[in-house]
């Protein structure tokens, strides 16, 4: 009783009173409908639980319908949802990937199962939730897993590598997010449920995709390039902070007692396991690679200024740096940083402020649009980045041929690379639309360079 009571200030503090989390609250009484009213249909609902803390604690806000989640809920499916409506809440885990020498589970999978059963458990222990399944027909499934495992080995992973070998610099977390997990493993969930529910720091405003409140864990970059209705998607966490002391997530999770407030954030490449960028796995797989066939070379140069420096082995360097990385060189007195590679050179130079590595134009051949065309043009002024977490910068953007777009910034972008996605918000904090970058260039003498420590330009 007092941890409930606990919560209702939490809750209170944040979205205004919402009566006592007791069991007065849901009482058998106030839940059932009354005699003249016909029983409403029960809301299916699929979890993506990956044995995180953000997947966790969205599934404890729906299972213990936390007022200002159910409301939101209610909002997106466009249906009420009262207290006696029953709730079936389906955690679902997703396997994308397998181990490469077996073709069975990785070891992080098991564990990752293991974590979503002893998740599952503690949820259902809880007496809020218990409450709701007594007197609000809240039911809180088994954990069921999914195997998407071939489709993004040949949709998500190999093309990435392709692309990567070809000296572009893909994300193959935004593909998987339009390719995996909001398109066919979406389409599947809903032959069974009324939508899906995932950790994302995303919202959805009258079926548009916009930026969460928290700008520091908002994860829309990722999801810009997913095409199609969001509608049947809801984001419990879109108006929570992650790391706020006293109403943020952990902080709901420690006084819940869940008791993985402190779990550290994953890293990495999403849905593979131990590999924290797509270059570390790239000396597993070069046969995969489309030239994989073309001659060895043994050694590919360094060249800074037309002129060789050194030389590295072809099997750890060539494939493996982007624009603006540092490069390696044992020997070398300065830092130096790579500008653009091919199959035998690998192009540097010696100043991280090099102007040549810095762009003021970037085109994308195809951009995946979500303005609303009734009131807003396909060109204007926009905030933009090039990268998840990157302050959002101004800009002007113009719709191109076969619905591509010119995005010219406001400021010169360091390390703008083809291949990466480009996101572009209005001033609402609404996305305008994401597209993979084809071509960067412009003019940067005499313009304001972004700093890594700028700060995001808010959004309302």
């Amino acid at each position: 009783m007092m941890r409930a009571l606990h919560l209702e200030r939490r809750w209170s503090h944040m979205y205004g009173h919402v009566g006592p989390v007791s069991a007065r609250t849901f009482s058998a009484t106030s839940s059932s409908p009354s005699p003249s009213s016909s029983p409403l249909p029960p809301i299916r609902i699929t979890c993506y639980m990956s044995s995180g803390v953000d997947s966790l604690i969205s599934t404890y806000l729906l299972s213990s319908r936390h007022p200002s989640t159910i409301s939101s809920l209610s909002s997106t499916l466009n249906t009420p949802i009262p207290p006696s409506r029953p709730l079936h809440i389906h955690p679902m885990y997703m396997l994308n990937w397998l181990d490469p020498s077996t073709g069975k589970f990785c070891p992080s999978n098991l564990r990752d199962l293991e974590t979503i059963k002893s998740q599952i458990t503690s949820l259902r222990s809880l007496p809020e939730i218990n409450q709701n399944k007594t007197f609000h027909n809240t039911t809180l499934h088994d954990c069921t897993l999914k195997s998407y495992a071939s489709a993004y080995y040949t949709t998500v992973f190999l093309p990435s590598l392709t692309s990567y070998s070809s000296s572009l610099t893909p994300n193959p977390d935004t593909s998987c997010n339009s390719l995996i997990k909001f398109n066919l493993a979406k389409k599947d969930c809903l032959k069974e449920s009324d939508c899906i529910v995932t950790g994302h720091y995303a919202d959805i405003v009258e079926g548009r995709l916009k930026i969460s409140k928290d700008l520091k864990k908002d994860q829309t970059y990722f999801l810009c390039t997913t095409e199609g209705d969001w509608g049947e998607t809801f984001f419990p966490l879109a108006n929570w902070f992650k790391n706020e002391t006293t109403t943020g997530v952990r902080a709901l999770l420690h006084d819940v007692g869940l008791g993985e407030y402190d779990k550290k954030d994953s890293t990495g490449i999403c849905m593979i396991p131990g590999k924290n960028d797509l270059s570390s796995l790239i000396k597993d797989f070069e046969d995969e690679l489309s030239d994989a066939d073309d001659a060895e070379v043994a050694e590919v140069n360094i060249v800074l200024n037309d002129e060789i420096i050194g030389s590295t082995d072809s099997k750890r360097d060539p494939k493996y740096y982007t624009i603006g990385q540092r490069v390696p060189l044992n020997g070398y007195p300065k830092k130096i940083f790579m500008l653009r590679r091919d199959a035998l050179n690998v192009h540097v130079v010696d100043d991280t402020k090099d102007s040549r590595l810095y762009s003021s134009i970037l085109e994308c051949d195809s951009f995946n649009w979500m303005l609303d065309s009734d009131k807003e043009d396909y060109k204007g002024k926009a905030l933009g980045r090039i990268r998840h977490g990157q302050p959002l910068i101004p800009c002007t953007y113009s719709r191109t041929k076969n619905n591509g777009v010119k995005v010219e910034w406001e400021k010169c972008l360091r390390a703008v690379a083809k291949g990466q996605v480009c996101c572009l918000y209005n001033e609402q904090g609404f996305v305008i639309g994401g597209g993979v970058i084809s071509w960067t260039g412009g003019e940067v003498e005499g313009m304001e360079k972004v700093k890594s420590g700028d700060n995001d330009k808010s959004v309302a």
